[in-house]
């Protein structure tokens, strides 16, 4: 099956190249871009400013689980089908514990993205990691944090 090219008006990789600084003054300050690598090829990649990305992934929040622990006096932080689990002595604490872990995971998430984008338990995390590496402070997203309780 043939793939569709995307709906929009796409740039050749050489016409880039040519107008380079004017190309990136048009996807900072007007709008993303979509590049061919080749005119035989279907490799098509997209350009956009960190503002547009943001924007893209405003819908997506950390919907954070928290646990008490009574015995250990500390409340638990998790997201479903995500590995990491934070504990404070309160759920705000928590919360913020989590959300440092979930920054520096997202970091080696992209870091080794090749690997971790194919795996298919990994693949659907990517909208979260990207919006901690762009927003990448722990205040602004608890903004987009729900908490859930057990």
């Amino acid at each position: 099956m043939e793939k569709k090219m995307p709906a929009a008006i796409v740039q050749k990789s050489s016409d880039v190249r040519d107008q380079w600084s004017t190309f990136i003054d048009a996807v900072i300050y007007k709008s993303p871009k979509f590049v061919q690598r080749n005119h035989k090829s279907n490799d098509i990649f997209l350009m956009m400013n960190l503002h547009v990305a943001k924007d893209l992934l405003e819908k997506y929040r950390f919907e954070i689980n928290i646990e008490h622990d009574k015995e250990a006096q500390e409340y638990i932080a998790t997201i479903d089908d995500i590995w990491i689990v934070e504990s404070g002595k309160t759920e705000k604490e928590a919360i913020k514990n989590y959300l440092t872990s979930f920054i520096d995971w997202s970091k080696d998430y992209f870091n080794e993205f090749d690997s971790n984008y194919r795996a298919p338990n990994l693949r659907p995390q990517l909208p979260l990691v990207m919006k901690a590496l762009i927003i990448n402070d722990v205040e602004n997203l608890l903004k987009y944090t729900d908490v859930q309780y057990p």
